[in-house]
């Protein structure tokens, strides 16, 4: 057994807390809350003729919310329908996980009432799941807006690419 040294333990000493060596007392006086004088009021009239009441008639309410007007341009209107498709885009749990991206062709039409009819897959991203997500994308995003009648004649037939990108 190879010879050792006895090394004695260091002891830990009890800390005194130290005070600060500027202190400030501080006082506190008593908040003065202003009284406020009592008011008189006379009693409401409940019973007004009619003449006196003005009557306001409800504005009708669309049945789309968005306003034609606001799409000057057919290009206007064809940004809106890109936007409100991307927002309703959901990237596959399934292609997440097995890191599957590619882009997808749909043809559709867009009836004069805003509607949806006979969509496609004019290119395929190769993947069944991505193609699944891009046409229940579009059929997500509609009805749209009703295409506005100075712009488009009739039904609208689109063509629009819809890409699934991991970041």
């Amino acid at each position: 057994k190879p010879p050792s040294r006895n090394i004695p333990r260091p002891r830990l000493l009890p800390k005194t807390p130290r005070r600060p060596k500027d202190i400030k007392r501080l006082t506190a006086r008593e908040r003065i809350i202003p009284s406020l004088k009592e008011m008189k009021m006379d009693p409401l009239e409940k019973n007004l003729p009619d003449s006196l009441v003005e009557s306001i008639s409800m504005p009708d309410i669309p049945d789309n919310p968005v306003n034609t007007s606001d799409y000057v341009t057919s290009k206007d209107y064809f940004e809106m329908v890109r936007v409100r498709i991307e927002s309703h885009k959901t990237y596959p749990g399934a292609a997440k996980t097995r890191q599957i991206e590619g882009q997808v062709t749909v043809r559709f039409v867009i009836e004069s009432d805003g509607s949806i009819s006979s969509s496609k897959i004019v290119e395929s991203a190769r993947h069944r799941v991505l193609d699944q997500a891009a046409l229940s994308a579009v059929k997500d995003a509609s009805p749209f807006p009703r295409p506005p009648r100075n712009l488009f004649k009739g039904p609208i037939p689109l063509e629009i690419t819809i890409m699934f990108e991991l970041t």
